[in-house]
């Protein structure tokens, strides 16, 4: 109960701030998480169905308004300053492939080295955790942020593939890593435009991954332990 009170407080939060990314990363985790854990797939997409169409129905008119943007991104602005942040953050990994202009940068960067007549005289951002990370830390920086997003995803797989055959060794639920993967999923797509790699959000997520890695091996070694005892005692 209190897991779905809060994610109507997610959706509530996405819907009144009319949220572009936001609403993208709600229909990609939701999707990931029918995908990998829903036995039942028909009645899993009609509940997902039922929480969309619930936002349509409920949700203010400008809200729709914003999204419709998305299709038609040629003809907004925001959506148009974007691209041409990613473009210029292209540009900045070309020129310093290695490490690009720096961690916290691409501001002055744009504005030292990359503005043109015409462009923003203000700072602009980049809106993608991706090319701010291939903008100020090079290709080999954004190769191993995609390393690290896949390895927790991974990792995760591994974690619930080990629950599942090993019931009887841990307390924790198979799909408890699962539900950091739909994290992980919500994460990428939302960061995909969103200015948000130095947000906790990746590392707090790394965390849950790793603790929880390890407490299900800790759980399975005390219980191996404990057998090995109760064989000695008999």
């Amino acid at each position: 109960l209190i897991g779905i009170a809060v994610f109507l407080f997610i959706v509530l939060g996405i819907v009144g701030t009319k949220s572009r990314g936001g609403s993208i990363a709600l229909a990609a985790s939701l999707l990931y998480l029918w995908a990998m854990l829903s036995s039942r797939k028909i009645l899993g997409f009609a509940v997902i169905a039922l929480v969309f169409a619930g936002i349509i129905v409920f949700a203010p008119t400008d809200y729709a308004e914003r999204m419709k943007t998305i299709a038609e991104y040629e003809q907004d602005s925001s959506a148009m300053g974007r691209i041409t942040a990613w473009g210029y953050a292209t540009q900045m990994a070309i020129d310093n492939p290695l490490l690009g202009v720096g961690a916290g940068s691409f501001n002055s960067a744009y504005g030292r080295d990359y503005r043109r007549e015409g462009d923003p005289q203000r700072w602009i951002s980049t809106h993608s955790i991706f090319f701010k990370v291939l903008a100020e830390y090079g290709f080999l920086g954004l190769v191993l942020f995609l390393y690290l997003i896949y390895s927790l995803w991974v990792l995760n797989r591994k974690l619930r593939a080990y629950i599942e055959a090993n019931p009887s060794k841990t307390d924790l639920p198979y799909y408890a890593p699962e539900l950091i993967n739909m994290s992980l999923v919500g994460y990428a797509s939302a960061g995909a435009f969103l200015t948000g790699v130095e947000y906790p959000h990746f590392y707090l997520l790394m965390a849950f991954s790793l603790g929880l890695n390890r407490l299900v091996h800790q759980q399975a070694e005390d219980r191996k332990n404990e057998l090995s005892f109760a064989s000695v005692d008999i």
